[in-house]
């Protein structure tokens, strides 16, 4: 893949006294599938549409193919949007949908029903043509708005949380559809979202956002196991975050959490530092599971079960909460029973303190 095909220079951008996006740097690859993840506000929408050439921003640089395109207009950048919405004409067909913006260049009529009909079988809708879209499903739309985007052949498709209106299993089914017809025509790819599940699913990198600002910028594998910050540790699947004090360094590292003494990932750090120790869900060791240190004292304190995996939530004696997951619908412990929680040290982690 070809670098740097999209890059973006210390990007501002500010809204009244309200600072949106405070000097955003990324550099994407030609034919790659980044999104950027974050929670509603942190400014993802209005990089998307600076991008896009919707908005401008306050400083900064906006370079494709070592192109300045900064203050070039939307309509000149070779750059399509899929919203949420859609925004199909509800008094158009299908086919005069997907075909309108050919339509607006003035191609031949033959062409463009030629194209019209290519695209609409690479998005799983053919003979659809004359079908209404007042009649078709959420998902059928979606189907339509994206041929409609990729008949123009962008340099870059832009796709701001499009899937967010469709239920879950067809939000999944999209998933899967759009990452097969991303890399089928191997186009550049900026997926907004804030949901860590379909990030992780389709991603071939992920921009964790927070606060107008990116905490950290890595594959899906990278963020999930060796996120860099607190806040992406929780954002990204709730992961456990515990307060400690190291009490030994290097390879064989310990650490004082709620006053007992636990093995954790190997560190440079000075003895009595202050640390954010990260452990996900799944990777915390439950009473006689081998644990292999001497564990933390805990009290359960409630149980749920959702998406398949039973939650356990345990009270530590310092009064924070962990939760560990297990696949199942129980777990043979009682709501205030008394038990132990530890974990493997390699599956640990110490993460930076975020901004609140």
């Amino acid at each position: 893949m070809t670098e740097n095909f999209l890059k973006l220079v210390n990007i501002e951008k500010s809204f009244g006294t309200e600072k949106i996006l405070a000097g955003i740097n990324l550099e994407i690859s030609k034919g790659e599938f980044i999104t950027i993840l974050g929670p509603s506000g942190c400014g993802k929408t209005t990089l998307l549409r600076i991008i896009s050439g919707i908005e401008y921003p306050d400083s900064g640089n906006v370079l494709l193919e070592n192109n300045e395109i900064t203050n070039i207009p939307a309509e000149n950048r070779n750059v399509n949007t899929v919203f949420q919405s859609y925004a199909l004409f509800p008094h158009m067909n299908v086919e005069e949908n997907v075909g309108y913006g050919l339509k607006l260049k003035k191609i031949n009529k033959d062409i463009i029903k030629k194209q019209v009909d290519e695209f609409l079988e690479l998005v799983q809708l053919k003979g659809y043509n004359k079908r209404k879209v007042t009649e078709l499903s959420g998902g059928q739309k979606q189907r339509v708005a994206l041929a409609r985007a990729l008949i123009m052949n962008p340099k870059i498709l832009l796709l701001d949380e499009p899937l967010g209106a469709l239920d879950l299993k067809l939000r999944r089914d999209m998933q899967l559809e759009l990452k097969r017809i991303q890399k089928k025509m191997g186009i550049t790819t900026i997926y907004v979202t804030h949901d860590q599940e379909e990030a992780i699913n389709m991603s071939d990198r992920i921009a964790v956002m927070h606060k107008g600002n990116f905490e950290q910028i890595g594959t899906p594998d990278e963020i999930y196991n060796t996120p860099k910050t607190e806040f992406v540790a929780k954002f990204v699947d709730s992961a456990n975050i515990f307060r400690g004090k190291l009490i030994k360094t290097g390879k064989d590292a310990e650490a004082l959490i709620s006053n007992h003494k636990i093995n954790i990932c190997e560190t440079k750090l000075p003895v009595e530092s202050d640390i954010l120790i990260c452990c996900r869900t799944e990777e915390i060791l439950i009473g006689d599971e081998n644990i292999p240190n001497q564990g933390i004292p805990v009290v359960v304190k409630e149980k749920f079960f959702g998406g398949g995996n039973l939650r356990i939530e345990f009270v530590l004696e310092n009064g924070e909460i962990a939760t560990a997951r297990r696949h199942g619908i129980d777990y043979n412990l009682k709501i205030g029973e008394r038990t132990i929680i530890g974990w493997n040290p390699k599956n640990t982690v110490i993460v930076e303190k975020s901004d609140e």
